[in-house]
């Protein structure tokens, strides 16, 4: 046993079985989170909740005290007791302590102190001596006056009311409140809750375990992308939604998203299943990403990789851990290239291009594009479109595009939307995401109402003249 558990230690990349673990092992290493503590909570059958980790894996209950035991035997967190807690044979913890009598079981059960009446020997608890006028032996009804001349206290006892059975404690039963039951203290069980903490012996062999997804972060990072991990942010429907890295580019041209999900196989299955993809596709849709990547533990399932394939979903798998490192192999390419990208553009040059679409190819070289002029693209329909400028660049993870059409026509007659609509629908059907429409003349407001749902860029030439110089 102790050999095996060496081994999956040793083993890269066997983090990366799970995408709670990686999440909460990222954190710890990051330092986002140090001190994870229990809160007590007897209606959960884990008896505690740990709401920090909750909100950052998704998870709750049993299954997040699985992945910190997990963890915790794996030694990277050290466990600390530091509540025990009973739980009843049916695996609740609600429980209340109540008092017995040890002769009857009856609950009718009173404490005080005992009272020795010296005249008559009389000995009771002096609940059964109090009166409106002080003391009164029940025995013989004198009245006791002085303390050490007419009494004496002795130790405190309890005393069933229903079999007058006298005795100093009584016996302690556990009542359920959830289903009444009466338990034996030697019928329950306990659990202890623990806190845990990261240790920090075990860093240097995490980040190497986490080493692919930080390359991955890097690689956007050269790429000119804005990166974000663990990111919460409220769709278009209002829901709020986690997603593992969401990476911005701002081209000016074109604004764009990339949203990296990390999925993981369902405990007992193999491969990760088209439930899993879609709702990662479903959370990307609500969020307006436009590039969706994921990254499966270990592996897409035949039909969600064909979902994928039909929804655009860039994929990456770690069933392979020679095809992730060949993976972080090029990311040390892309680095010394991306130094070169975003150096001063040779504004003169764009200045004297003719015409338009030339200086707007130019501009979007210059950014790390590779540019077309008057581009014919096949769509889905089986239709050809024409567009003025297609440019795309090769990020290693995406290839973000982008489709341009420049509306020359100086009658100063407005847009309109049936223009724009037209437009939009031939970047649809052959799959383009960025879309930008630059024309002389005004744009009608219903057509520019329409741009701004469909996320189409409007630009007027002198509003293109102020970006590229």
């Amino acid at each position: 046993m102790a050999q095996n558990r060496r081994m999956s230690m040793e083993t890269p990349f066997s983090i990366w079985q799970d995408v709670r673990v990686v999440k909460l092992v990222d954190a710890l290493v990051s330092g986002r989170l140090t001190e994870i503590t229990p809160v007590i909570d007897i209606c959960t059958t884990a008896g505690a909740v740990y709401p920090e980790v909750d909100k950052l894996l998704g998870t709750s209950g049993d299954e997040t005290v699985r992945i910190l035991n997990a963890l915790s035997a794996e030694g990277i967190l050290t466990a600390k007791p530091v509540e025990k807690l009973y739980i009843d044979p049916e695996g609740s913890f609600q429980l209340v302590p109540v008092e017995r009598c040890p002769n009857c079981h009856s609950a009718n059960v009173k404490s005080g102190r005992l009272i020795e009446h010296f005249a008559c020997g009389n000995i009771g608890l002096d609940q059964g001596f109090q009166s409106d006028y002080g003391y009164i032996c029940p025995r013989c009804k004198q009245e006791l006056r002085l303390v050490g001349t007419d009494y004496r206290y002795l130790d405190t006892r309890y005393m069933c009311s229903d079999c007058n059975e006298m005795f100093p404690i009584p016996e302690i039963k556990w009542r359920s409140l959830k289903t009444a039951k009466i338990w034996a203290v030697e019928d329950l069980r306990y659990v202890w809750l623990y806190s845990y903490s990261f240790n920090e012996d075990k860093k240097n062999w995490l980040q190497l375990q986490l080493e692919p997804k930080e390359h991955l972060v890097n690689l956007l990072k050269t790429r000119g992308y804005q990166v974000q991990e663990l990111v919460r942010m409220h769709g278009s429907s209002g829901a709020a939604h986690t997603i593992d890295i969401l990476a911005s580019r701002d081209d000016l041209l074109a604004k764009f998203q990339v949203g990296v999900g990390i999925l993981s196989a369902l405990p007992g299955d193999k491969e990760v299943g088209l439930e899993e993809l879609s709702r990662f596709d479903a959370r990307s849709h609500d969020m307006d990403i436009d590039y969706k990547v994921i990254i499966a533990m270990p592996k897409l399932s035949a039909e969600a990789a064909k979902f994928a394939q039909r929804k655009r979903i860039q994929c990456f798998d770690t069933s392979d851990p020679r095809f992730l490192m060949s993976f972080i192999g090029r990311t040390a390419q892309v680095t010394v290239s991306a130094a070169a990208e975003g150096s001063a553009l040779d504004y003169a040059d764009v200045r004297n291009a003719s015409p338009v679409r030339s200086r707007v190819a130019a501009f979007l070289r210059n950014r790390g594009y590779e540019t077309w002029e008057n581009k014919v693209i096949l769509g889905k329909s089986g239709v050809e479109y024409s567009f003025d400028v297609f440019a795309e660049r090769d990020d290693m993870i995406v290839l973000p595009n982008i489709a341009i059409t420049i509306d020359s026509d100086n009658s100063q007659q407005e847009i309109n939307i049936n223009k724009i609509a037209q437009f939009d629908a031939q970047a649809s059907d052959v799959g383009i995401e960025n879309r930008v429409f630059i024309s002389v003349a005004p744009v009608s407001s219903q057509a520019q109402q329409f741009a701004k749902q469909r996320r189409i860029t409007l630009l007027q030439q002198n509003e293109l003249e102020q970006l590229i110089s």
